[in-house]
């Protein structure tokens, strides 16, 4: 192609950013312009504004998936004819290829995508794209040479109509006369410019009148005024006529019925901007309402005000009744959305359970206030959908002009930021954005960056605290615990835990201590005999519980570190293991099978409960140091811990005792045969390379006793 000429253009589409990043990179070989979509609703919107040369789409994407998509657009008539490549990872089952050429693809690459295989398809479809564009301009050509003759002859079967150089009707064809709702003979001698609605072809025979070279006018769109019903959109051609001196005696006019295609674009613009499951505005047309919602305010001294809500408690929905009751959930709540605001705002969903509202023309703040009061009782009410009674609440963010911001992006980020913070203390209620959650907003994303830069840049330490065994008085385990050098200081993980306020911040450390934990003690353990069976105990945050591989990030440290499942011991707070989820206790009962120890931390902390012994496949479980120091104080404290270590024997679950401090308290567990200790009295903390598996812990103590 020239150089003057437009590049052809490819289409991307994948939900994921990742893998159009990757597909971009292996397109850069090709001289052509690369157009990226993260869903259907987007890849639609751009095949409205452009022509591709070919459409790389994605099967599986939320909402509108790749069938959908390929349908959509080879229904409109303006592409059609586009070649569509589906890019899957789903099965090459029979069923789905079908589908996919139901759809109307022409191919299908699977992931891992082969470079050379999508290369070489990309390749033909681009010199496809040059002969089509070479046919089009030829085309082109040809019809600027047509004479009057060849010109109604080709356009049969579109209204076509002959104009003197004043706009009267000369001749019309039948097709014209059908769309006018006359008959040809009627149409002869009418003036053209009152058949049409303004903005029509008047300003075509103006231009006529004042150059007598005037250009062809190509695919303008106007409204014909059809008798007896209403106007009708049509797309017409316009071209002058030249007798044999090239002295121009009218024109051709050239045009067609395109309500069809009218009422698919209106379509295709409202999948674009409204959500197809509740019909409310969806994200970007929110944001280009508010866009100009503040626009508006700035100019009439108005205080616009976004509500961002998030169902509470949606996802047992979800999991429980299944998707289809969730989506009647959604739409009974987009309904009572809709009743509780009335005229007050634009309401819409932006994804998920993730409403909003927007208010140009907001009242006082107590009206607000007021506003999202009854959108909770609405909500709050039972919702009878898919035949099933359902029940959730909602957390609502208040964010107002000009405290949350003058742009759309901050006073919506505000409302969220609102939102979540109340979801941090409390649910079902709303809380109002201020200058002072701002600064802790932006706080608290400081911290979140300096943990994040710490776990990059490995700011933290492991320590190893010892664990004894008593009958065999030798070392039994090391406790992983986790150090963070900060600002010049050592910080434990009870001083900066309260620092790490995402999950996925959790999560990521957590896993990170599972690796290093397992990878270091194992090169410990191989530098003496005496340590080979030495088990490391790893406590796990509930984020990384939470997670749905967590089974997986363990399974892969082990392999990683060449650690023995047995020789590793998974230590779960006891408030946790009374909140896991069945795919978490799932998970656990996995690594319990294969080796893996399970010990319920702070046992006793928040009340001895033995359902968590018999729900949770533990193998040990550790007295909370709270009630280690209680003993030689409080007799009641003692007999319950006695009693705890006798059931725990009776279930077959050992007994360690955490926090142990004084040689009192290290006898007293002795006594009641609580098979391990550990605490500042027997080791503290150490760094590993001044850890030894020396025996002789515990007759140290009583010599000193």
């Amino acid at each position: 192609m020239g150089d003057m000429e437009p590049l052809p253009k490819i289409l991307l589409v994948d939900d994921k950013p990742e893998n159009l990043l990757a597909l971009g990179k292996l397109l850069k070989q090709f001289d052509v312009e690369i157009f990226k979509a993260l869903s259907g609703e987007e890849a639609l919107s751009l095949v409205l504004r452009h022509h591709f040369a070919v459409i790389l789409l994605d099967v599986q994407m939320p909402g509108m998936d790749g069938f959908e998509t390929a349908q959509l657009v080879h229904a409109n008539s303006s592409s059609a004819s586009v070649p569509i490549i589906f890019v899957t990872a789903i099965s090459k089952d029979e069923r789905h290829v079908a589908q996919g050429y139901a759809s109307g693809a022409v191919d299908y690459l699977y992931k891992p995508i082969n470079p050379d295989i999508l290369a070489g398809k990309v390749h033909v479809f681009l010199q496809i794209e040059q002969q089509r564009l070479q046919l089009e301009q030829l085309t082109h050509n040809l019809t600027l040479m047509g004479r009057k003759n060849r010109l109604l002859l080709d356009s049969a079967g579109e209204g076509i109509m002959g104009i003197d150089l004043q706009g009267g009707v000369e001749f019309a064809n039948p097709a014209a006369a059908e769309l006018f709702g006359q008959t040809e003979q009627n149409l002869m001698g009418q003036n053209v410019t009152a058949l049409f609605e303004q903005p029509g072809v008047l300003w075509v025979l103006e231009q006529w009148q004042s150059d007598q070279t005037p250009q062809p006018v190509r695919s303008q769109t106007c409204r014909l005024k059809r008798a007896g019903s209403q106007a009708v959109p049509v797309e017409f051609n316009f071209s002058a006529m030249r007798d044999s001196q090239e002295q121009m005696t009218g024109g051709v006019l050239v045009f067609q019925d395109i309500t069809e295609r009218v009422a698919l674009q209106e379509q295709l613009t409202r999948q674009a901007t409204y959500d197809s499951l509740t019909g409310l505005a969806n994200r970007r047309l929110f944001m280009e309402s508010v866009q100009a919602g503040l626009a508006c305010c700035q100019r009439h001294n108005h205080r616009p005000a976004v509500l961002f809500l998030d169902l509470d408690h949606f996802k047992p929905v979800n999991d429980t009744l299944g998707h289809e009751a969730g989506d009647a959930l959604l739409v009974s709540v987009a309904e009572r959305l809709c009743k509780a605001v009335g005229e007050q705002g634009l309401v819409a969903r932006l994804g998920g359970d993730e409403f909003a509202i927007f208010m140009e023309n907001a009242p006082a703040l107590e009206a607000i206030e007021e506003l999202a009061q009854r959108v909770i009782a609405a909500i709050n009410q039972p919702h009878t959908a898919a035949g099933q009674t359902m029940n959730v609440g909602t957390s609502i963010g208040i964010a107002q002009c000009p405290a949350g911001g003058a742009s759309a992006e901050e006073l919506i980020k505000a409302a969220d930021t609102a939102m979540y913070h109340l979801k941090e203390s409390g649910r079902n209620g709303y809380y109002v954005y201020t200058s002072q959650l701002h600064a802790d907003s932006v706080c608290q994303q400081q911290r979140e960056q300096a943990i994040a830069e710490a776990i990059d840049h490995g700011h933290f330490e492991l320590l190893y605290q010892p664990v004894v065994d008593i009958t065999k008085d030798q070392l039994h385990s090391c406790e992983v615990q986790l150090r963070w050098h900060h600002n010049g200081e050592t910080q434990d993980y009870e001083h900066f835990c309260r620092w790490i306020a995402t999950q996925k911040q959790r999560a990521t450390l957590g896993g990170w201590t599972v690796q290093q934990g397992l990878t270091q003690m194992q090169v410990w353990r191989a530098q003496s005999a005496d340590r080979e069976r030495a088990i490391v105990a790893i406590n796990l945050p509930a984020a990384l519980l939470g997670q749905h591989n967590f089974q997986q990030t363990v399974e892969q440290a082990l392999e990683g570190s060449v650690t023995a499942p047995e020789l590793l011991q998974l230590e779960i707070a006891e408030a946790t293991a009374a909140a896991l989820s069945k795919q978490a206790l799932a998970a656990l009962a996995s690594l319990r099978q294969q080796g893996v120890g399970i010990t319920v931390d702070q046992f006793g902390s928040h009340g001895f409960v033995v359902n968590t012994l018999q729900e949770l496949p533990a193998n040990a479980v550790k007295i909370a140091p709270q009630a280690v120091r209680s003993i030689g104080e409080d007799s009641g404290t003692e007999q319950l811990i006695e009693a705890v270590v006798t059931l725990a024997h009776t279930l077959g679950v050992e007994v360690a005792a955490e926090g142990v401090q004084s040689s009192q308290q290290l006898l007293f567990l002795q006594d009641v045969q609580c098979d391990h200790l550990q605490g500042q009295q027997l080791a503290p903390p150490l760094a590993l390379d001044q850890m030894a598996a020396t025996s002789g812990f515990l007759c140290s103590e009583r010599a000193r006793a």
